[in-house]
């Protein structure tokens, strides 16, 4: 890789001329219009092209008609447009009136939804008011129903004393004989 400059001008040198190193190019490579020194080029005024003519600027009437044909154009797009946002109105206000009916019927269903909710806590509280009422009065009789078992049992031990205290005096007094 060249590393000064002069290194990389003699290289482009080598590259300008119609010469290669190990042997002539053929007839069909020389490309005839391309000067290889620039002092062949003379310049007199502005550079003209021997393949060029002198134009003429575009008549009056031509431009009329160009600057009509470009004006049509753009009314064209401009209707298009003016079409596009007339749509994107519409839409909008589509758009607009969906969402008032969709706030409509979030507000019915977060209130059906909160009556609901109230109405489920209420039926829960008042089953477990009625379970508890029933459970009370079931205590109630359970105690009525221990009371009376206790004064039966009481009543029963009397009798088993009374039984017993019988036994005894029984068996105290001798038998009679032959009665």
């Amino acid at each position: 890789m060249p590393s000064t400059a002069d290194e990389i001008r003699k290289r482009f040198e080598g590259a300008t001329s119609t010469e290669f190193p190990s042997s002539k190019p053929p007839e069909s490579f020389k490309i005839p219009w391309v000067p290889l020194d620039w002092s062949e080029i003379k310049l007199e005024g502005p550079y003209k092209s021997p393949n060029t003519t002198d134009m003429n600027g575009p008549t009056r009437e031509e431009l009329n008609a160009k600057l009509e044909t470009i004006e049509a154009k753009m009314d064209g797009r401009i209707s298009r447009i003016e079409d596009s946002i007339a749509n994107l109105v519409k839409s909008n206000e589509a758009t607009s009136s969906q969402i008032g009916s969709l706030k409509t019927t979030l507000i019915v269903t977060a209130i059906g939804s909160v009556i609901a909710i109230v109405g489920g806590v209420a039926a829960f509280n008042a089953t477990l008011l009625g379970n508890m009422v029933s459970a009370m009065g079931a205590g109630k009789e359970l105690g009525a129903t221990l009371e009376a078992s206790r004064a039966q049992a009481a009543s029963a031990q009397q009798l088993l004393e009374q039984i017993r205290s019988e036994r005894e005096v029984q068996a105290k007094t001798p038998p009679r004989i032959g009665s």
